[in-house]
């Protein structure tokens, strides 16, 4: 009788035990993971239309992402200078904000909607005369208050578990936009060759 409440207390020990390292392998070892590029794209298109600014994501982890969210967020510091420690936050749209699937080993370029800004109410006078001319550029609004970034957020599935994930960019201020494209399958800028 010992042997068997001994057997079975050890059973469900060794049972515990393989179960959390199982969930603790597909639930944070296995998984997708999105990485951002280092610098946002700035680039002319050959229309004479206007500059775009894109971010480049690549799904480098072991699974699908599916059903993905992105979300833009613009954080000014001291926009208010009444108010100089408070932050404020504007959504910034991005063009395809809902992507389907995101493969392993795949990547995806987005662009910054900079025309579709939420609240353009707090900005000074002369980012409101760009933004109604259609002559607002990121550097613009980055340049805003004592301190302003952007940051992307990626909200999607584990398509194997269905979990739920936030895949957060860092935080790309002035410094990090770069003239021209991204690379092929990188998430580098494509070098500048001076002629």
């Amino acid at each position: 009788m010992t042997e068997f409440i001994i057997s079975n207390i050890f059973g469900l020990i060794i049972g515990f035990v393989t179960s959390f390292i199982s969930w603790c392998i597909l639930f944070h070892g296995i998984v997708p993971k999105i990485q951002y590029s280092k610098k946002i794209s700035k680039f002319s298109r050959p229309t004479n239309a206007g500059i775009r600014y894109r971010i480049k994501f690549q799904n480098s982890g072991w699974r699908d992402v599916i059903d993905i969210n992105l979300i833009g967020i613009l954080s000014i510091e001291g926009l208010d200078r009444k108010l100089p420690h408070n932050t404020f936050t504007f959504h910034i749209p991005i063009g395809a904000s809902n992507i389907p699937n995101l493969p392993r080993s795949r990547s995806g370029v987005q662009r910054f909607l900079l025309d579709k800004v939420d609240d353009i109410s707090l900005f000074p006078p002369n980012i409101r005369d760009k933004f109604q001319n259609q002559t607002l550029q990121l550097e613009d609004l980055l340049s805003l208050g004592t301190h302003a970034s952007i940051k992307v957020h990626a909200l999607g599935y584990d398509s194997f578990s269905g979990s739920r994930k936030l895949f957060t960019s860092p935080s790309y201020t002035l410094d990090d936009i770069g003239d021209g494209p991204y690379e092929k399958d990188s998430l580098k800028l494509k070098q500048r060759v001076e002629t």
